[in-house]
């Protein structure tokens, strides 16, 4: 004869220990659901912060860029000033030889004289320019890009360069007027 296992009951014991083991699996599948949503939630935000972090680098960039073309604009503008106050003192200078010589023309001398008031004006558009210059330098370094957008800061630079162009004119007339001399 053969002895065949018996099937065990489950005691009583072992009933409350599966529900413990049960509620125990429920609570940490729950705790698990719950921390991946948080990490998810975490991912999320830390591609948020990356595109932030590229859309400030791009509006430092830009503000950078302009910057930086502020301060050429602000050397243009103190060369530009440089020359035409080296022309108006050559001017003058000639002028007074002119109006020392004993046999000066009043040709000469008027034209110098024109050319003197024009070279002033010229300096003070120069002056002006260089001034608009470091304003939209102050203004580019303290604005936001949108703000820099929308601000309109050279013209008197352009203005001044342009003067300082038919200005060469002039200086070509007085070097001439003084070789005759």
């Amino acid at each position: 004869m053969s002895k065949s296992p018996r099937p065990r009951k489950k005691s009583a014991a072992q009933a409350p220990n599966d529900a413990a083991i049960r509620d125990a699996t429920r609570k940490l599948h729950d705790k698990v659901d719950q921390l991946q949503s948080e990490l998810q939630k975490s991912r999320d935000q830390i591609a948020g912060c990356g595109k932030g972090k590229e859309l400030l680098r791009g509006r430092l960039d830009e503000t950078n860029s302009k910057l930086e073309k502020a301060q050429r604009d602000v050397g243009k503008s103190k060369d530009a000033e440089r020359q035409v106050r080296d022309q108006l003192a050559q001017a003058q200078e000639s002028l007074k030889k002119i109006e020392s010589s004993t046999d000066n023309g009043t040709k000469q001398q008027e034209a110098l004289l024109a050319e003197v008031a024009q070279l002033k004006k010229a300096l003070v558009i120069a002056e002006e320019g260089r001034a608009a210059a470091e304003k939209a330098k102050t203004e580019a370094s303290a604005k936001s890009p949108q703000q820099q957008r929308d601000g309109k800061h050279c013209k008197g630079r352009d203005q001044a360069l342009a003067q300082l162009k038919g200005m060469k004119e002039a200086q070509q007339r007085r070097a001439s007027a003084c070789r005759r001399k």
